[in-house]
C-alpha cells in the first residue's frame, strides 16, 4: 500500500512541474510578443504627427509597459520554471 501512494505522489509531483514548465514557457512567448508590441507603438508613436493618435499610442505604450512590468514579476515569481 504504502509503494503505491508513494508513486502516485511521485506522479502529481511531476505532473506538476510539467504544468509548471508550460505556463512558464507560455508567459515567455506572451513576453516577446509584447516586447515587440512596445517597439512597434513607439515606433508608429515617433512618426505620428497628430495630438490625438499621439495621445492614443501613448496610453497604449503606457498600457503595454505596465503588462510587461506584471509579466516579468510573476516570471520572477516562477523561478524554477528552466
Amino acid at each position: 500500500m504504502e509503494i503505491k501512494k508513494i508513486i502516485k505522489d511521485l506522479k502529481s509531483i511531476f505532473k506538476k512541474d510539467k504544468i509548471k514548465k508550460s505556463h512558464c514557457e507560455a508567459l515567455a512567448d506572451l513576453l516577446k510578443e509584447l516586447e515587440k508590441n512596445k517597439k512597434k507603438i513607439k515606433s508608429e508613436l515617433d512618426t505620428e504627427s497628430s495630438k490625438k493618435k499621439r495621445k492614443k499610442l501613448k496610453i497604449a505604450l503606457k498600457i503595454v509597459q505596465v503588462q510587461l512590468r506584471k509579466g516579468y514579476s510573476k516570471l520572477n515569481a516562477l523561478k524554477n520554471c528552466n
